[in-house]
């Protein structure tokens, strides 16, 4: 058993719903974007988990923040765009 398992095993640990989406708002496209943002991507694919990323002051995201579960900002500074989403 790995400890994922433990935890998930552990006596009154509450297991907590899987999102059935993700989006992802990055501002940048650096080594952080791969393992923050990619890395995340396929994992989350991996399990069955639908993931789309848009880039900071990308007109789609503000739309598609509505579609999503979760809306992660990676390294995005907070302006008004931002709040719309």
């Amino acid at each position: 058993m790995d400890n994922g398992e433990a935890v998930a095993r552990r006596e009154g640990a509450v297991e907590l719903p899987l999102p059935r989406s993700v989006l992802f708002v990055t501002g940048v496209e650096s080594a952080p974007f791969r393992y923050r943002v990619s890395h995340l991507v396929e994992q989350l694919s991996l399990i069955g988990i639908p993931a789309a990323v848009r880039h900071h002051h990308d007109q789609d995201a503000v739309q598609l923040a509505s579609e999503y579960d979760i809306v992660v900002f990676q390294r995005v500074h907070f302006d008004d765009y931002v709040a719309r989403c």
